[in-house]
């Protein structure tokens, strides 16, 4: 989710001064560690970036995986096309995959956008079958009652196409924000109940973890 987000804010930033990318792809994302040993994701490559007002109709450029298929078709690139290709970004990060995958032949390839195609369109299944179906590790995902809004949000930013609807899809910010909000959610929920082995703990705090959970304590000054 945390991943997701910062590419988001980073295409959120890009539409934000007049901007599309027009080849938004996991490539083109950087992982660092930081100062904090946390990993940041970073947006690149931005060679590609092309004003807003010049962009009715351009030469096609970016990995065909990833593209809008209505670029495909017409030439032009939007803040939707961008949010599209981020779908197909957020879709490999949930799924473990790359967006060109090989099914049965090995010399067969198939995007991500053509599998979810089939699936959702033709076998009229729904985004939480896909996920499952498709990560590269089963029981990855949980109980798709608990994917909720997130199905939503993608089949809002990948299933989208026409010229009409790729208007309607969320913008980057939105996504960045809702996921943002997500991994905060999550975060909390995986958050450890117990404090650090190497936290400093008065005798009540040790005996009781939910008065632990108090930082600091007020029954005594060796809590840190």
């Amino acid at each position: 989710m945390d991943f997701g987000a910062q590419v988001a804010c980073g295409v959120a930033a890009l539409h934000r001064r007049g901007l599309v990318h027009r080849d938004v792809k996991s490539a083109n994302v950087l992982m660092f560690r930081g100062a904090d040993h946390r990993l940041t994701c970073k947006l690149t490559d931005f060679g590609a970036a092309r004003d807003l007002d010049t962009t009715s109709t351009m030469t096609v450029v970016g990995a065909a995986p990833y593209l809008d298929p209505m670029v495909m078709q017409t030439g032009r690139f939007s803040r939707g096309s961008d949010v599209f290709s981020l779908g197909v970004v957020l879709v490999e990060l949930m799924i473990g995959r790359p967006a060109a995958m090989r099914r049965g032949s090995r010399r067969h390839k198939r995007t991500l956008w053509q599998c979810f195609s089939q699936h959702f369109v033709v076998e009229h299944g729904t985004v939480a079958e896909f996920l499952a179906a498709f990560a590269e590790k089963p029981g990855r995902w949980p109980d798709p009652a608990r994917l909720g809004p997130l199905v939503i949000l993608i089949r809002g930013m990948f299933t989208q196409t026409g010229e009409a609807r790729s208007r309607t899809r969320p913008t980057a910010a939105a996504v960045a924000h809702f996921l943002r909000a997500a991994a905060e959610a999550e975060a909390r929920e995986v958050a450890p109940s117990h404090p650090a082995a190497e936290e400093r703990l008065c005798s009540i705090c040790m005996d009781d973890p939910v008065a632990a959970r108090l930082r600091p304590c007020c029954h005594a000054i060796l809590c840190e």
